[in-house]
């Protein structure tokens, strides 16, 4: 009887995963919300990057550019990290009210 050997972090029976582990039973959904969020937080960075020289010099120079930058990061991290558990106190149909008033509000 031969004994496989398993590498680091491996059974010696364990495969390695697939597409088809990823999408099925159920979770394409799941699988497209996730690469959606993931999109949407990069495609917000390339338009907070793409302007902030202009900002910059609205500020009054590039000596606010770092902090700027690091306020608009700060605020996506916590919004991201606060999102799920906001959603599971409140509801998501309240959390998703409280998100949109909160962009209004900042936008105005």
């Amino acid at each position: 009887m031969a004994v496989e050997k398993a590498e680091f972090g491996e059974t010696p029976n364990s495969h390695s995963g697939s597409w088809a582990d990823v999408l099925g039973e159920g979770r394409l959904p799941r699988f497209v919300l996730i690469c959606l969020a993931v999109w949407l937080n990069a495609a917000d960075s390339l338009i907070a990057a793409t302007i902030m020289p202009s900002v910059g010099r609205s500020l009054g120079g590039y000596a606010y550019f770092g902090w700027a930058t690091a306020g608009y990061l700060l605020g996506s991290v916590l919004a991201a990290a606060s999102s799920g558990v906001l959603a599971m106190r409140f509801g998501l149909r309240s959390a998703t009210v409280a998100a949109a008033l909160l962009y209004t509000g900042g936008c105005a």
